[in-house]
């Protein structure tokens, strides 16, 4: 029984591709998503791509689904089924192509080999509860009802799952947050806490170590901030931070030996980062009665310490301050003569976006000519004009800045999430779908607002279901900036230029 292809289909689940395959793909052959083009030349392009024969097996798997879902937008299923099956056999552990020929044989009401597709999906993530949720509607179908009820109570134990999960990751989130107001003992309890639950990453619990060592030094306890270092070390040892950290327990605790050993192998990760590595080298050296070296440390502290005074008009234009001050801060940077040019353009558009802040948008306007002048590749320039864009409601224009920024930065999850919500503020829900869609696949943990804008869209489409699916989603993801991949590197602007 062929099926329909609604308007919605050309957004189904990327979230699951091999994320680097899929940014390597869609730099070389844009069109191939199928994001504001049409299906015909969506489906060219993925051909194109696939005959080319310089694909690697992942980009070619991507390419299939990517094409079986233009199929399916063109209401062909028996072709979408066949390409969902090529980047399965090419990619194996691709979830996504085992989600979406599933959800194409429930709607063909071909309910076995979906129910087959299904179960290597729920082998792959085994906390899918919407797999185990579909699953049961096809055990269902075939009147396997105590299958059904089995994986349905699955779907709730998975649901439950998820929910601990978001709770946990928020315990580890407030280790990392800094307030005098809370005080060290408040820190110390919430990073023990977490540290006893499991990570995402290896980096982020050496972060938590420092954390509580950084209570611990607080507190004036050098012997479990050694500790603590240590571990983080262990983690990280190219991290300079923690190796100034533990110099400054042992320095604390009148430990010189070790507090200069630590200091100097920071020093030697970092020669010209904190000026506190050398003066604090420096301190030791004197204590063990070596002035030689503690006067050039010194001096050395100081030469570092004069280069941060001397940035700090340029460090205004970039963070702490706003408004006018911010104008003023940028302009006065701007008529610095020994600026580089990615300084300067960094400048220019801090500039324009104090001046959108204030509204004054002909100026901010200009602003952004101007950076796009100087570096016409210049991502962040693009994306700093689109947000102007939305901010006088020419959504037209934003979704074609944020396009020229995808293409010069394809990498980028969070281009893709605020052209997608350019695409909301449109009614345009089918693209918004896609790009929120291309949001998650290269940033699945990135950020909770990627599933709660695709539940919107999906919600404001009729798909309750996958509404559903992306609230629940929304509560295992990360709150806040995304952890990778997000604007926070793609916009960093380095006064110093390195």
């Amino acid at each position: 029984m062929k099926i329909p292809g609604p308007i919605f289909a050309a957004a189904c689940i990327l979230a699951v591709i091999t994320a680097p395959a899929l940014a390597d793909l869609l730099g070389k052959f844009p069109d191939c998503a199928g994001v504001s083009v049409s299906t015909g030349r969506s489906i060219e392009a993925c051909t194109k791509a696939l005959e080319l024969g310089s694909l690697s097996p992942r980009e070619m798997a991507t390419a299939f689904f990517l094409r079986g879902r233009a199929y399916i937008s063109k209401g062909d299923p028996d072709r979408a089924i066949a390409d969902y099956s090529e980047a399965i056999r090419l990619n194996p552990a691709d979830a996504g192509s085992y989600d979406a020929r599933a959800e194409t044989y429930m709607k063909n009401q071909d309910y076995r080999p979906a129910i087959e597709d299904y179960s290597k999906l729920i082998s792959i993530n085994p906390l899918s509860f919407n797999a185990y949720r579909q699953r049961a509607k096809a055990w269902e179908a075939l009147g396997e009802t105590v299958k059904a009820e089995a994986d349905n109570r699955k779907a709730e134990e998975a649901r439950t799952a998820i929910e601990e999960r978001g709770k946990e990751r928020s315990v580890i989130s407030n280790c990392s947050y800094r307030d005098a107001k809370l005080g060290p003992d408040w820190r110390i309890d919430v990073c023990t806490k977490a540290l006893a639950l499991p990570y995402d990453s290896p980096q982020q619990k050496a972060g938590s170590y420092q954390m509580r060592g950084l209570a611990y030094l607080e507190k004036n306890d050098p012997d479990l901030a050694i500790a603590d270092f240590g571990e983080a070390i262990l983690i990280a040892p190219d991290f300079a931070g923690f190796f100034g950290n533990r110099g400054d327990a042992y320095l604390l605790k009148k430990d010189w030996g070790h507090a200069v050993a630590d200091y100097s192998q920071a020093i030697a990760l970092m020669p010209d980062g904190s000026p506190r590595f050398y003066s604090g080298r420096a301190k030791a050296y004197e204590a063990q009665g070596d002035a030689g070296r503690a006067k050039a440390d010194l001096a050395k502290a100081d030469e570092l310490g004069n280069k941060g005074l001397a940035l700090t008009e340029l460090m205004k234009c970039y963070r702490g301050s706003e408004g006018d001050a911010l104008v003023a801060a940028c302009t006065k940077v701007l008529a610095m003569p020994q600026l580089n040019a990615k300084q300067r353009v960094g400048a220019i558009l801090n500039r324009g976006a104090a001046y959108a802040n204030k509204q004054d948008m002909d100026r901010a306007m200009a602003d952004y000519a101007e950076a796009l002048r100087l570096d016409p590749n210049s991502a962040p320039a693009y994306f700093f004009r689109a947000t102007a864009y939305m901010m006088k409601r020419d959504t037209a224009h934003a979704i074609a800045d944020i396009g020229e920024a995808i293409r010069r930065s394809p990498k980028t999850a969070d281009l893709y999430f605020y052209r997608g919500n350019a695409y909301s503020a449109q009614k345009d829900y089918s693209y918004a779908i896609a790009d929120y869609s291309q949001a998650i696949t290269l940033n699945p943990d990135g950020n909770a607002s990627y599933y709660r804008s695709r539940a919107t869209a999906y919600a404001a489409l009729g798909d309750k279901e996958r509404a559903a699916a992306d609230e629940q989603s929304m509560k295992q993801a990360r709150h806040g900036p995304p952890v990778g991949g997000g604007l926070p590197e793609l916009l960093r602007q380095d006064p110093l230029g390195r």
